[in-house]
Parts: C-alpha cells; sequence; structure tokens
C-alpha cells in the first residue's frame, strides 16, 4: 500500500491511505489532534513494518495505517503551550526513531537552537536527545558508517546546504552558492550507500557571472554524489532548463536516479531522470497547469515529493492530487 499525507476540513490532522498503488485514497483522521491546526510534516516506516506520523502531535500504526494511536512527546512548547512539534523523521539501521524536533517557537533568540535531534530505541516511548541545531534541518538520513547528514536552510543565500554530525560534532559538509532550495529539498541515500543531493552548480560564480538562465539549454542546478558519508562531494552532471531545487532525489527499482526543478524553460516544475547514477539528466515530463492558458508562477503544480510505485513515477505537490509520468 501507499501511504500520503492530507489534510480534512478545518485542518484536522489525517493521513491519505492507499492499496492500489495510489490510484484511489481515502482519509483517516488522526486521533486526539489540536483542532483546527494539525499537520502531519513526515511519515516513516521501521523495519517492523510500524507506521509513524509526526507533525504537530506524534502517532503510530501497527496495522498498515487502517488506526493510529497518539504517542506523547517529550519536549514543552514553553511559547505557545503544548509540544514541540515534529518535522522530520527517519529509520536508523538499527531501527532506531530519529526525529527533528523544530524549537524556533519557543521563545528562544535568532541565532540560537532552532532544531533538536532526538532518538528513540522504543517505538517513541521515550526519546534520548542527539544534539541541537541552529539551522533549520530540512532532511535527515543516516550514513553507512552511524553519522547523521542533514540538509540545513536559513532562508537567506548562502545559508543552506549539508551537515554531518558524528561522535558528537556537527560539521558542514556542503554550502550551497545561492539558496534556492524548498523545505521539501533534502537528500537520497542510494542503495549502494552512495548519497546524493541536488544542489546549485558551483562551478559558476555567481559574483561575477551574469547568465542568463531564462533561454533553453542553461542549466542552474547540478547532482553532486558523496562515496565517503556525506564528508566529501564530487559534482556530477547538471539538470537542464533547471533552476529550483524542489524535492529530495530518489532512486528507482532499475537504478536510475530521479530528481525535481522548476524548469525555466516549460514555465512549470519538471521531473529529471539519469540512468547513469547522475552524470546525465534529461526532463521525462512537465507538471500540468490549471487556471490558465498561460502558464505563469501562480499556476503551474509545483512538485514538492517524488516517489514511485510499482515501476511508476508518482509525483506530489500544492494541489490534491497526484500524477504519473507515465
Amino acid at each position: 500500500a501507499g501511504y500520503g499525507i492530507n489534510t480534512d476540513a478545518g485542518w484536522s490532522a489525517a493521513v491519505g491511505r492507499s492499496t492500489d498503488n495510489g490510484l484511489n485514497w481515502h482519509t483517516i483522521l488522526l486521533p486526539d489532534a489540536p483542532p483546527n491546526w494539525g499537520f502531519v510534516y513526515s511519515m516513516v516506516e521501521d523495519n517492523n513494518g510500524v507506521l509513524y506520523a509526526g507533525g504537530t502531535a506524534f502517532w503510530k500504526s501497527i496495522d498498515g495505517g487502517t488506526t493510529w494511536k497518539k504517542v506523547p512527546t517529550p519536549y514543552p512548547d514553553t511559547y505557545w503551550g503544548g509540544f514541540l512539534p515534529i518535522y522530520r523523521m527517519t529509520i536508523a539501521k538499527d531501527n532506531s526513531l530519529i526525529a527533528v524536533f523544530g524549537t524556533s517557537y519557543t521563545g528562544v533568540t535568532y541565532g540560537s537552537e532552532v532544531a533538536q535531534v532526538s532518538r528513540s530505541t522504543d517505538a517513541g516511548n521515550t526519546w534520548n536527545k542527539l544534539f541541537g541545531s541552529k539551522d533549520t534541518i530540512n532532511f535527515i538520513i543516516e550514513a553507512n558508517d552511524g553519522s547523521l547528514v542533514f540538509r540545513y536552510n536559513l532562508g537567506t543565500a548562502s545559508a543552506s546546504g549539508v551537515s554531518r554530525y558524528f561522535d558528537g560534532t556537527i560539521t558542514k559538509t556542503f554550502t550551497d552558492n545561492a539558496n534556492v532550495s524548498e523545505s521539501s529539498a533534502g537528500l537520497l541515500k542510494a542503495r549502494n550507500g552512495s548519497l546524493y543531493l541536488i544542489s546549485t552548480d558551483k562551478s559558476i560564480d555567481l559574483n561575477t557571472t551574469t547568465i542568463d538562465y531564462t533561454e533553453p539549454g542553461h542549466a542552474f542546478l547540478a547532482a553532486y554524489k558523496s562515496i565517503d558519508n556525506g564528508i566529501t562531494w564530487a559534482k556530477l552532471g547538471t539538470l537542464p532548463n533547471s533552476w529550483m531545487i524542489e524535492s529530495s532525489p530518489i532512486e528507482g527499482s532499475d537504478g536510475a536516479l530521479y530528481a525535481a526543478s522548476f524548469s525555466v524553460c516549460d514555465k512549470k516544475d519538471a521531473v529529471y531522470k539519469s540512468t547513469d547514477k547522475g552524470v546525465t539528466w534529461s526532463i521525462i515530463g512537465a507538471s500540468p497547469t490549471f487556471g490558465n492558458v498561460n502558464p505563469d508562477l501562480l499556476y503551474y503544480f509545483v512538485i514538492r515529493d517524488i516517489v514511485e510505485v510499482s515501476g511508476k513515477v508518482l509525483i506530489g505537490g500544492n494541489a490534491p492530487v497526484i500524477f504519473s509520468t507515465r
């Protein structure tokens, strides 16, 4: 079955469940959600088939998403009351649950800790804080050596990139030379353990070079790869007509890589594919438009996530519908 995040009337927290590879969905309201403003930001499944949903509260399901139970979270929110939200989660190799708790609304000042990463080894019942971050964490994953590699974003130019937490120390290992990443942009850990990311083409000096990216053939984004658990990154190929980093890259069942970006040629988001592990990329499908015969920034479907289900690439974004590239 495929699982998606949804909201119901009154902004109640809910999940969407599909048992036919994403063709049809039904909404399951999450219990005990804060009324009128509940949200789900992240969902993961552990090695035992337990599903977790994190957001303005924390839930888990042991029956494939049919029913859900709310689980208390450990960190009180001293500013708004209640508890800190969960923005991102990942499952470690030892099946422990790692979650990013947001602390930016707890009365802290700018430049201090705005995210807190904790680990649970008992299915979310108790938590142990690993580290705090001064940067907003968009995505986090465990590398093969046990380090935690995450994408950060401060919302300002040259203040986004990748950091690595290992043995009690946070090290920034990659910095975008311009911040054009959406909050859904993250990392890919391939089946062979290599890490991939999409970022700005760092071979271009943006301070001394003026490039017209509105013409076909130009590329603002490139793929990067790390084979040493996120310590160093090597540039691969560029994504033609690309501009904005929209989502995390994924690896298909056939080993191909997929990514999404705003295409300055098509004036809409596009899905990119690489069959040679990121060296060359081509557009295989553009997102649909709606409400306007002349698409512009207000009327195109924005891609926020890419998944592969039964050999089909599905995309979801800023409309209550899922599209397939095939």
